[in-house]
């Protein structure tokens, strides 16, 4: 199975932001929720994996292509749902928060105190 590029996971990542409604930056590698239906997010919401997490998550997700499906075609029909999960779960957390890749997709968790 090839991994597309970086370039492809980050810009399928940030057009599939923009289907909920998310403005989702690249500022240097990394990705930051900046809007979220229109009204801007201070502070922004960061994205804390780097490029080779994205690329492991890609291919969990295209393994799981059922049969007859592209894989990349798998990961763009998830991305829309594992961005929705991981607003749900910023809703809940109610405060600074970061998105992760956790072992069922995206997911946000708080923010850890500086001097933790």
């Amino acid at each position: 199975m090839n991994t597309p590029s970086v370039t492809e996971l980050v810009a399928s990542v940030i057009e599939a932001g923009s289907w909920s409604q998310l403005r989702i930056v690249d500022e240097v590698g990394t990705l930051s929720i900046v809007a979220r239906r229109g009204t801007p997010l201070d502070p922004p919401v960061r994205f804390a994996f780097d490029s080779s997490e994205l690329a492991r998550y890609y291919r969990a997700c295209a393994a799981d292509a059922p049969s007859g499906r592209i894989p990349w075609q798998q990961w763009l029909i998830l991305m829309p749902t594992h961005l929705d999960e991981a607003l749900y779960r910023l809703d809940v957390i109610g405060g600074p928060a970061e998105i992760v890749i956790a072992d069922t997709g995206f997911d946000a968790v708080p923010l850890r105190s500086p001097d933790h």
